[in-house]
């Protein structure tokens, strides 16, 4: 999925979209539940390499733990 987005600013509603989905299935969602655990005890950093942090992976992820 990655490579088909791209970090292409025009895909990322929908990058972010089936990234929700993917981190639904069992693995990943166990996964997620740790990181929220974590956030909600100490300050967790997520680290990423892309240059456009605000259509990254790790944007997605900090608003789902964050909620």
């Amino acid at each position: 999925m990655r490579q088909w987005y791209h970090h292409d600013p025009e895909r990322f509603e929908e990058f972010d979209r089936r990234y929700r989905i993917e981190l639904e299935e069992p693995e990943r969602a166990e996964a997620l539940q740790h990181l929220c655990d974590l956030a909600s005890r100490r300050t967790l950093t997520l680290l990423t390499a892309t240059r456009e942090a605000g259509i990254s992976e790790a944007t997605v992820l900090a608003g789902l733990i964050g909620n």
